[in-house]
């Protein structure tokens, strides 16, 4: 199946400017073919971090975000987060966690598979 590229560098890149986009390609193509399965756009709050945004958003040490491999998406309804969360879980992402305004997926190799947690 051929996937659409959804997101541009300027949603992937660090949000505090610094022009850092270490996102892996294997990570990208998971978002895209979420996206297509999902049928209606995701919207990244926060894709790529470098050090210092990562530590000013509160993000861990550890952050998948830091090596691109992990993005969280706005989505407040409910059914909006089952819907991608069933998807996500399909399409075999390593962590998911949930919190009220976004959906956290990562799809980091040095962390364990079936991840999943509230915020």
């Amino acid at each position: 199946m051929a996937v659409k590229a959804y997101f541009t560098m300027s949603e992937i890149e660090c949000r505090c400017g610094c022009g850092f986009k270490g996102v892996k390609s294997l990570f990208l193509y998971k978002m895209n073919e979420l996206r297509d399965r999902f049928g209606f756009p995701i919207y990244p709050t926060s894709w790529c971090r470098c050090e210092k945004h990562n530590k000013k958003v509160g993000g861990f040490k550890t952050s998948s975000h830091l090596k691109g491999w992990a993005c969280n998406i706005s989505i407040v309804s409910e059914l909006g987060k089952y819907k991608i969360v069933y998807r996500a879980a399909k399409i075999g992402f390593r962590g998911i966690g949930i919190a009220n305004t976004f959906i956290h997926l990562d799809d980091d190799p040095d962390k364990a598979f079936h991840r999943m947690w509230l915020y």
